[in-house]
């Protein structure tokens, strides 16, 4: 994984900006290089990604339950 991977994922985050298994993706290369700082960043972006999906979520398990 490298700085190609990265790109990948940034143009994911482009077309959908709101995807957090983008800001996850990045993160994890990004502490596998080292770059911890950088990866604390997009770690809390993909959280933050993902607290605004709980609602959708919650609401997609209540109907396959159903």
């Amino acid at each position: 994984m490298n700085s190609a991977s990265i790109k990948i994922y940034e143009r994911i985050i482009e077309i959908d900006e709101d995807n957090p298994g983008a800001y996850y993706g990045i993160a994890i290369i990004e502490e596998r290089l080292g770059n911890e700082d950088k990866a604390l960043e997009y770690y809390n972006k993909a959280i933050e990604k993902t607290k605004s999906m709980i609602g959708p979520i919650i609401l997609l398990l209540i109907y396959m339950i159903k």
